[in-house]
């Protein structure tokens, strides 16, 4: 159970890893982006969309970890999943609309996708090229290594700022960490770099009283 658990845990870090080049857009030309990734359990993921770019109309899928035969859903998966609900939502509204609403993600409507996780596929050339490009890579990015804190998450539902979602060795827990838009980028390889055995103790003043729902420990780091 131990390894499982394990193995999913690197899968799911490994999907962060992947889907944060998708906060530029899902697809090329289809005008929608991810602007949130948490983990809700071992095996569900809530994944936050913005259609057209725009904030206001955004809205959030529940996607499972794990396959029908207990295998990891990967990127292309969860990509596939992203694609085929913003076609519905453009496409077959009627059917949209239906979605069941099974939770909230800072204040954004959080839909069941269980009802399409077997539509066909909507491929484009560029995955033929990336998965293309991984093979002859020999594979993607390793993540970092498991000494070090490693991003667990994100969410962006505000213009001038965003949350990072960080798990480290030296804590059993998630923590959260409010930055400003834009960051240095030096700076949050330091931020990464400071939170590798938790939250330092002189931190303590821009630790929030109230984390939100996906983290045990909140800081407002913004200026």
């Amino acid at each position: 159970m131990a390894e499982r658990t394990l193995h999913q845990d690197a899968a799911y870090l490994a999907l962060v890893r992947d889907l944060t080049p998708l906060t530029m857009s899902i697809v090329q030309g289809a005008g929608a982006s991810v602007c949130a990734v948490v983990r809700v359990s071992s095996n569900l993921v809530w994944i936050g969309l913005t259609p057209h770019n725009q904030l206001a109309w955004r809205y959030a899928l529940q996607i499972p970890l794990k396959g029908s035969h207990g295998e990891p859903l990967g990127y292309n998966d969860v990509v596939y999943i992203l694609r085929r609900s913003e076609s519905i939502r453009k496409h077959d509204r009627s059917r949209f609309d239906t979605l069941e609403t099974v939770g909230n993600l800072h204040d954004t409507p959080v839909l069941d996708s269980s009802t399409f996780l077997n539509d066909p596929l909507l491929d484009t050339p560029p995955d033929s090229l990336r998965s293309t490009l991984l093979t002859a890579a020999g594979g993607p990015a390793p993540l970092p290594a498991e000494e070090k804190a490693r991003l667990a998450g994100f969410s962006w539902y505000h213009p001038e700022w965003f949350r990072l979602y960080v798990v480290t060795p030296g804590d059993a827990g998630v923590i959260g960490v409010d930055l400003d838009i834009p960051v240095n980028t030096v700076f949050v390889s330091d931020l990464m770099d400071q939170l590798q055995y938790g939250v330092p103790a002189l931190w303590s003043a821009h630790e929030r009283q109230t984390p939100d729902t996906f983290c045990h420990s909140l800081l407002d780091l913004r200026s």
